[in-house]
């Protein structure tokens, strides 16, 4: 009789310390830096996205920018004796992942300011400089009037200038404002987190897949808040497949033991319903197994789009030299560890575990 082999489950979650064990001292650095509280809260926003998966496909981060911001790009550029093309802002409208819009008053605004504060023989460079910026954003008004109300609300007692900017954010549901403005930080509904003397976050001025940071200064803050975002997302997508993992082998056998995370995950993707599940009742697992196929072929195309945003993050991260980069660079091979794996799982076949060993993860 031939021995039997016994077939090990994959531990996903184990990979990150084995491979990088240099990853935890970085990731509680970064914790550090962005500050525990806004963690958690991003933790427990992005945790709550049913549509986060499907979402992802169609994903960019979208920045509203205010004159004051790309004043101080031009302004440092010209003072370092530095090329536009190397500043910050510019990155930033070159990266495929980030969409930059701003209101028509910048325009207004920028070379209003050139004017008054740019000395006379630097003047004509300011300007080219800020031409070359605004040929790359998208300049448009909100156009809904319960947008503008709103930000009127909010901060048009305060700056009315200021409105256009935050009524345009709410309207394309914005996951940022980059501003050196304090008005935002003066009004009293929407919260403010504070890192050092500079960087400032602001959430809850809207809603819907990771939109609540408005980000103030460089890229240092806005790469630390991407490293995480997806180090949650990772997590996730992790335990969607350990989860589906112990059901397809049996390891989980009642519902109690399934996450919630799971179900959200699976709705979201669009292949399960919650209708779906009461149907299936007492069946939901041979249900799930039959699905299993279909959700990992879902999971491959998130992972490959999730590895895409993150190489167009890497290089604007790179700018800050924070631990960021590092953290950025250690989550773009576990995607592509991980999309590797998923390969290898087959579940119209049953579960093929053949060579997952513990040493190959």
């Amino acid at each position: 009789m031939k021995p039997k082999i016994k077939r090990e489950r994959p531990d996903f979650s184990q990979r990150m310390k084995t491979r990088f064990p240099e990853f935890d001292a970085a990731w509680n650095k970064m914790v550090h830096e962005v500050g525990s509280e806004l963690v958690n809260f991003i933790r427990e926003k992005i945790n709550g996205q049913k549509s986060l998966v499907s979402e992802l496909a169609k994903f960019k981060f979208r920045f509203v920018v205010d004159n004051n911001f790309i004043f101080g790009q031009i302004k440092g550029a010209i003072e370092k004796s530095k090329s536009i093309e190397k500043s910050f802002i510019y990155k930033l409208l070159s990266s495929k992942s980030i969409q930059i819009f701003a209101p028509p008053l910048l325009q207004e605004e920028l070379y209003a300011k050139i004017n008054l504060l740019i000395p006379e023989e630097h003047r004509e460079k300011a300007i080219a400089y800020a031409l070359v910026i605004l040929t790359r954003i998208e300049v448009k008004d909100a156009q809904w009037v319960e947008n503008w109300m709103a930000a009127n609300k909010l901060i048009g007692e305060i700056d009315e200038d200021d409105v256009p900017y935050l009524a345009l954010a709410l309207e394309i549901e914005s996951h940022a404002i980059m501003t050196f403005d304090d008005v935002f930080h003066r009004q009293g509904e929407i919260k403010v987190w504070r890192h050092g003397d500079a960087d400032k976050v602001i959430t809850n001025y809207n809603s819907g897949f990771i939109s609540f940071l408005i980000i103030e200064n460089s890229g240092v803050l806005l790469g630390n808040i991407i490293a995480v975002i997806f180090r949650f997302i990772k997590d996730l997508i992790v335990t969607l497949i350990e989860t589906l993992v112990m059901i397809a082998t049996g390891t989980i056998k009642t519902l109690a033991r399934i996450p919630l995370p799971f179900w959200i995950l699976i709705v979201g993707m669009g292949i399960i319903f919650w209708e779906d599940i009461s149907k299936a009742g007492k069946d939901i697992f041979s249900f799930l197994k039959e699905k299993g196929g279909e959700i990992l072929s879902k999971l491959k195309v998130v992972v490959g789009e999730i590895y895409e945003l993150l190489k167009g993050f890497l290089e604007v991260a790179g700018l800050a030299g924070t631990v960021a980069f590092e953290l950025l660079g250690y989550l773009l091979s576990e995607y592509i560890n991980l999309n590797d794996q998923l390969k290898e799982m087959k579940f119209d076949q049953g579960i093929d575990l053949t060579g997952m060993s513990a040493k190959k993860v």
